[in-house]
């Protein structure tokens, strides 16, 4: 708690600073500070049915909404952290060659991954005092993510020197461990939550994006794993909820490139990832950014959004392993299940065609279930919509290669 306010000081006093070096080095040179192209990656960012590549649209708006969009203020505008001077830079190797990495004292260890690390020493970094580098291996479909991330320090030319350090596996859904950081507070990924301008030249925004925003509850839910917030406030979102733009709200006056970007948070909304002074999504450096077409995002209110549910359904949603988890480690989540109320999740589904059948203690059918639908679950009633009754039932899951797996539930 105490590292994590000290943190949030440092970023506050920092950030006039690092405005005033950048209103002077423009002044001085009349010239843009970084012209600076992302590479697109040819890669698939995690697997379809992770959190940030699901489609949200559908899903039941969270009772606790208004009070969210009311604690970070409803008229507060929506501004972009990213254009043609300003965002988070990523590079791309392949295979690349292993570098030391070494937690500042005031760091992480203990939540960081221990490596190695490919992330050369040439690696874009994030312009400010607390840079975030963030590296994409091809090869390996690894992804390398540091927060605060320092090279060429005196005595030790070689080595990152760092605050905290991650290392995602693009291929699979897998959740860092709780109550930890990533380069993140909210120990998720950046990378995947970045607008890119590669999501402009293929013309959708596909994917959830990376947002902070002003009032957080100390609370964090999925797919975030760690809220070092100092709030206790249940009126306040916690880290990982997720909001989307409503589908009633006009966009058509908004530049070409902001409708894309608005079109992808009616469909997959923006996830809290961090505290800052207001609400912000964030996006790639990169000088093919229209700066002037990103500000008209600005015309969007905090109103215009609405928090979906989140917790036990969200994670039955959004969680799985994009085919590389086996049945086994399918899990249930949501008890007590209860006549006629309660929902049944399941966490840790596989990627590919599966089927989900519930039958009751006689084997009898009772229902199966949607795994097409933007919530896989069930909600204890019958193929007709009728509260099953109490007593056991059990639930089987089948694959497209016939592996199947039975999970047993008490109803009362």
């Amino acid at each position: 708690m105490r590292l994590y306010k000290l943190y949030e000081l440092y970023k506050l006093t920092h950030f006039w600073v690092n405005m005033l070096k950048t209103i002077a080095v423009f002044l001085i040179t009349g010239a843009v500070l970084s012209a600076y192209q992302c590479p697109d990656i040819p890669i698939q960012i995690f697997p379809k049915n992770n959190p940030w590549n699901q489609n949200i649209s559908k899903v039941e708006v969270n009772k606790n909404s208004n009070d969210y969009i009311e604690s970070i203020g409803r008229k507060n505008s929506l501004k972009p952290w990213f254009g043609s001077a300003r965002g988070i830079p990523y590079s791309l190797v392949s295979n690349g060659k292993e570098y030391p990495v070494e937690i500042n004292d005031n760091g992480k260890p203990e939540d960081s991954d221990k490596g190695p690390y490919k992330i050369p020493f040439d690696a874009q970094k994030e312009a400010g005092e607390n840079p975030r580098v963030i590296v994409v291996d091809t090869k390996s479909h690894l992804l390398y993510e540091f927060l605060n991330g320092q090279t060429g320090l005196t005595g030790r030319p070689n080595t990152w020197f760092v605050f905290s350090a991650a290392i995602f596996n693009l291929d699979s859904n897998d959740l860092r461990k709780e109550k930890a950081y990533s380069a993140d507070p909210a120990g998720m990924a950046i990378l995947p939550g970045l607008v890119r301008y590669q999501d402009i030249t293929k013309g959708s925004l596909d994917h959830a994006v990376r947002a902070v925003v002003n009032r957080i509850d100390d609370r964090y839910v999925y797919p975030a794993r760690n809220s070092p917030a100092l709030n206790k406030d249940p009126k306040l979102p916690a880290m990982g909820q997720r909001f989307r733009l409503k589908d009633s709200v006009d966009i058509s006056k908004l530049g070409p490139q902001a409708q894309i970007i608005a079109v992808g948070l009616k469909k997959y909304g923006f996830i809290i990832a961090d505290r800052g002074r207001l609400p912000y999504i964030y996006g790639t450096l990169d000088e093919r950014w229209n700066d002037g077409d990103l500000a008209t995002l600005e015309s969007l209110q905090m109103g215009d959004f609405e928090a979906i549910i989140e917790s036990t359904a969200a994670e039955a949603a959004f969680a799985g392993t994009g085919g590389t988890a086996p049945l086994e480690k399918i899990k249930i989540y949501g008890g007590p299940y209860l006549k006629g109320k309660g929902k049944v999740g399941f966490l840790n589904l596989p990627g590919g065609k599966l089927t989900i059948k519930i039958m009751n203690s006689q084997n009898k059918p009772v229902r199966n279930l949607d795994i097409k639908a933007p919530l896989v679950l069930w909600d204890l009633t019958d193929s007709s919509g009728n509260p099953v009754e109490t007593g056991n039932y059990f639930i089987q899951i089948e694959d497209a290669k016939k592996n199947s797996r039975e999970i047993q539930v008490k109803v009362e």
